[in-house]
């Protein structure tokens, strides 16, 4: 085609070392390079995350993080993640969480079964 351009984004695919799995399985399948997240528990139980490559290289990230078990702890990791990438400049980031805990032992969002 003459006068039209092909514009492509480059993604990476991240992945906490408990989902390194899944993210294996995600960037294979998309032909896509994937790196294993660095992180470390404080032992005041703060969360340190850190990407092993330039992130900021990237137009867009697909993040994969199983929340089972420590839901709120690998929730708040993801977040980390997140914010850490879009302060790096990635401009799309996608999350896959192969479990999301769900509202089960409540009875829904909002409500306390009794």
């Amino acid at each position: 085609m003459v006068g039209s351009s092909l514009i492509v984004a480059k993604y990476l695919v991240a992945s906490f070392p408990w989902s390194s799995d899944v993210g294996i399985d995600v960037a294979n399948a998309l032909g896509l390079t994937h790196v294993v997240l660095e992180t470390k528990q404080f032992p005041d139980g703060e969360s340190y995350v850190r990407y092993p490559v330039d992130v900021s290289t990237y137009d867009g990230l697909i993040l994969i993080q199983r929340a089972y078990p420590e839901q709120n702890t690998r929730l708040i990791q993801a977040m980390l993640a997140i914010h850490a990438a879009r302060d790096l400049g990635v401009k799309h980031v996608h999350v896959i969480l192969p479990y999301l805990p769900t509202q089960g032992r409540t009875g829904g969002l909002g409500t306390v079964s009794q």
